[in-house]
């Protein structure tokens, strides 16, 4: 765990420099710091599940076609709550204005009316996933 407590404080390190290297800059990464913060967190520290990489056709993807529609990314079993309500709670954070957009997220991930796996499910004879 000091490893991914190091990479923390090296991205924060990191973020501070840059807002104060160029002040312009400042507002952008005050707001996507956080999420960017949390996003090192949370994958340094889930268990992930690793895709098949015998899965994905390199002429498909060549041609365009996304891996998630080659290869399943996301399954029910995943924990969206450990990632959904930190990454809520980041985007609050950095986007006041999203506040209520992201209480609402966090009221339907409560009543369990969120089923995000639904919606990044492979769909390979489809050109988007059905529930979008």
């Amino acid at each position: 765990m000091e490893h991914q407590d190091e990479r923390l404080a090296r991205l924060e390190a990191n973020l501070q420099d840059a807002a104060e290297k160029n002040p312009h800059s400042k507002p952008i990464l005050d707001a996507f710091g956080p999420l960017m913060t949390e996003q090192r967190r949370l994958l340094g520290s889930l268990d992930w599940r690793k895709i098949d990489p015998a899965g994905i056709d390199p002429d498909r993807l060549k041609a365009g076609v996304p891996v998630i529609r080659q290869v399943p990314l996301f399954f029910p079993e995943d924990p969206w709550e450990e990632v959904l309500l930190p990454l809520v709670a980041a985007a609050q954070a950095g986007f006041p204005g999203l506040r209520e957009a992201m209480d609402a997220w966090e009221r339907c991930l409560a009543g369990g009316s969120l089923p995000f796996h639904d919606h990044f499910r492979s769909w390979p004879d489809e050109s988007l996933p059905a529930t979008w």
